[in-house]
């Protein structure tokens, strides 16, 4: 800690308070930093673009699995037999 500069103290000690956090503030982090590089236009295009594909995959996989299922629901008996 004493290599680092005074000013960035404040961004050490966030970065350290967000890991220990966890998951969440971790992404804000990300995107925050990523503002400062890239415009954020693009970050909303990047992330709209990963949960697409996201939930596309989770789709397709869920077909895969329905449509490979050997459980097939047959009653006892017919609504018309009761």
């Amino acid at each position: 800690m004493t290599a680092t500069d005074q000013s960035l103290m404040g961004q050490v000690f966030g970065i350290i308070q967000t890991i220990i956090r966890g998951g969440q503030p971790l992404g804000v982090a990300i995107v925050t930093w990523l503002i400062t590089f890239v415009n954020v236009s693009f970050i909303f295009l990047g992330i709209g673009a990963t949960i697409g594909l996201a939930g596309l995959t989770l789709f397709l996989i869920s077909i895969r699995h329905f449509s490979t299922s050997k459980k097939i629901y047959q009653p006892e008996q017919k609504p018309s037999e009761l």
